[in-house]
């Protein structure tokens, strides 16, 4: 009887370990490139700027990312991004009176998305995976500076996703990460993360 109990402890012992080393938890953070937002605004045109411009700078797009896998190849996640957009509006006016005449704003991105990843290719040290994420994004528009007189302070809530058709991961439990896809997160993506 003995023996038997030292076999299923033993059993139980080596079962506990092999699960050890998958596992089921992700926690990531990263940065992106160019998200949707930044190329929205920063490529549309702008009548009210007249012959003047628009100029759009970013902070870029930090994301912080927690996965859960449901089994080897498909987990599902939370994705936080903050992204900080400042605009400068110009008059460029030919009348020398108007020609100064600035427009300044921040748009402060919030954007929450519901991930989920299929991971089609997973070997000891590199895994290969694509991601579709949707969610909300909410804007929060503050002024510097009008001389338009035409203010522009606001929140706004908007749809948001990322699709990333190929992402790559190298590392075991620490790893680094780099994404090709395009929203919110940005076009090119990178970061480190855990698994635990």
């Amino acid at each position: 009887m003995d023996k038997i109990y030292s076999v299923v402890i033993l059993c139980f012992v080596l079962f506990n370990n092999s699960r050890a080393q998958t596992y089921t938890h992700e926690l990531n953070l990263g940065i992106g490139a160019v998200s949707r937002p930044f190329a929205k605004d920063g490529i549309k045109f702008n009548p009210k700027a007249g012959a003047g411009g628009h100029k759009v700078n970013s902070s870029e797009a930090f994301h912080l990312n927690y996965q859960y896998s449901i089994n080897p190849r498909l987990s599902v996640g939370i994705i936080f991004i903050y992204e900080q957009l400042q605009h400068e509006e110009t008059a460029g006016s030919s009348d020398p009176n108007n020609f100064w005449m600035r427009k300044i704003y921040k748009d402060i991105q919030y954007t929450l998305l519901a991930n989920f990843r299929n991971s089609w290719v997973q070997k000891k040290w590199i895994s290969l995976y694509s991601d579709v994420a949707l969610g909300f994004n909410i804007v929060d528009r503050e002024e510097v500076r009008n001389d338009f007189l035409d203010g522009s302070t606001y929140q706004k809530y908007h749809f948001a996703y990322q699709i990333t058709p190929i992402g790559i991961k190298i590392g075991k439990q620490l790893f680094g990460y780099a994404e090709l896809g395009y929203g919110f997160k940005g076009i090119v993506c990178g970061g480190v993360g855990i698994r635990f």
